[in-house]
């Protein structure tokens, strides 16, 4: 009966408690590291991907920008082709380097993400663009309205609709582009939850649940291998499967980051909206990087879960070499 009630205590309890634990453990080395999070975002396989003219293809033919309608795929591969892939790649590392900071921060000390460089690239390059968009651009026989530049109209010289389009690039980047926003952005903190989960991320805080977790742990599996077993040996062979069936499973977790990246990917293909045609392409590159962004999540899993796998097989394996006391007649 002893045994009954610690099994049931144990799922009931431990489990929960000794898994969260073991979750923690993995998820403190790689989750708050922005060097991870920097390499992982700046890396040159997904801007290969972002570059990928298979994009093109699911594309609206008619985006509105601003006041403007613009035609999308000629949009598409003009930045494409005038892509400020180093500035964009420094926006992404200073995005990083402002949330980590910002989460141990109250909502109103947030940051102020700088896009002048962005902006500035995008200006320069904004006569290159202009070209590369106007001869991208359907040619139709209509005169289109003042602020339509979603296609070229037939018997109209090339340079001149790439001067309106330089032009129109322009103001668009200097109205929709601004010098900074804050960061991280506004709708996010306002999420209470969102907001609520950020501020128990600090890694201070972080360190200290994982501590009161496995001090719990601890406690409770000391606790229900006095109740569920007696002598030195059994209850330790208890404790070792119960710390045996949670490390398996992270093991397992870890086992499938490192080796299941194509899955990963193959899931995420619907719901990225990737176009058909492209989709055996773009899938191929993102596995490719999600292969190499996972690998310190997926170290990190699988240490943890082969460390408990091997205590808990230990705690059970001391068993046979605990002989029970001889009876002496």
């Amino acid at each position: 009966m002893r045994k009954l009630t610690s099994i049931v205590l144990y799922f009931v309890a431990g489990l929960p408690l000794i898994l969260s634990f073991l979750l923690m453990v993995s998820f403190r080395p790689w989750a708050l590291d922005g060097d991870y999070w920097k390499r992982t975002l700046t890396d040159d396989r997904l801007y290969t991907i972002l570059l990928s003219p298979e994009l093109r293809k699911d594309v609206d033919e008619r985006i509105l920008v601003g006041s403007y309608t613009l035609s999308g795929p000629a949009l598409v591969e003009a930045l494409q082709k005038e892509a400020p892939v180093p500035e964009l790649k420094a926006l992404v590392a200073a995005g990083v380097d402002g949330v980590f900071p910002a989460i141990d921060r109250a909502p109103s000390a947030r940051q102020q993400l700088d896009l002048k460089g962005i902006k500035k690239a995008l200006g320069d390059r904004s006569a290159a663009l202009a070209t590369d968009y106007v001869a991208a651009l359907p040619v139709l026989a209509q005169r289109p309205e003042p602020k339509d530049l979603s296609f070229r109209p037939q018997g109209l010289a090339q340079t001149l609709v790439a001067a309106r389009a330089k032009e129109a690039l322009g103001q668009m980047i200097t109205s929709e582009i601004p010098d900074q926003v804050p960061w991280p952005p506004t709708d996010l903190v306002a999420d209470s939850q969102l907001g609520l989960t950020l501020a128990n991320l600090g890694p201070n805080r972080l360190d200290l649940a994982t501590a009161s977790l496995g001090l719990g742990s601890a406690l409770v599996l000391t606790l229900l291998s006095l109740l569920g077993s007696s002598g030195l040996a059994k209850r330790l062979a208890l404790a070792g499967a119960y710390v045996l069936a949670p490390s398996i499973l992270i093991l397992v977790v870890g086992s499938f980051l490192s080796a299941g990246s194509t899955l990963v990917v193959g899931g995420l293909n619907p719901a990225l909206h990737l176009p058909v045609a492209a989709g055996g392409i773009i899938e191929g590159r993102l596995a490719s990087w999600a292969a190499s962004s996972v690998a310190g999540a997926a170290r990190s899993f699988f240490v943890v879960g082969l460390g408990g796998t091997f205590l808990g097989g230990l705690l059970l394996a001391f068993r046979k070499f605990v002989r029970p006391p001889e009876i002496e007649d």
